[in-house]
């Protein structure tokens, strides 16, 4: 009776412990979830903001040929 009641305790710490080891890797599922939805919002506002960036970036150029011009003229 004795042995029977070692192998139930061995068997109940290893069961705890793969549960243990189970919901580490649940939880890291999840937080690699919630990375995908955040990277994919990122992805989503930066493709709504590029038209944006482009705008801007060639207002930038006019404004520096603007410049140049001004200041090769004094």
């Amino acid at each position: 009776m004795r042995v029977f009641d070692l192998f139930v305790t061995l068997l109940k710490r290893k069961n705890d412990e793969i549960e243990g080891e189970r919901d580490k890797y649940e939880q890291g599922i999840v937080k690699l979830e919630e990375a995908k939805e955040m990277i994919d919002n990122m992805q989503e506002e930066l493709e709504k903001l590029k038209p944006i960036l482009e705008a801007k970036s060639k207002q930038v150029e006019q404004t520096m040929k603007i410049l140049e011009v001004e200041t090769a003229q004094v």
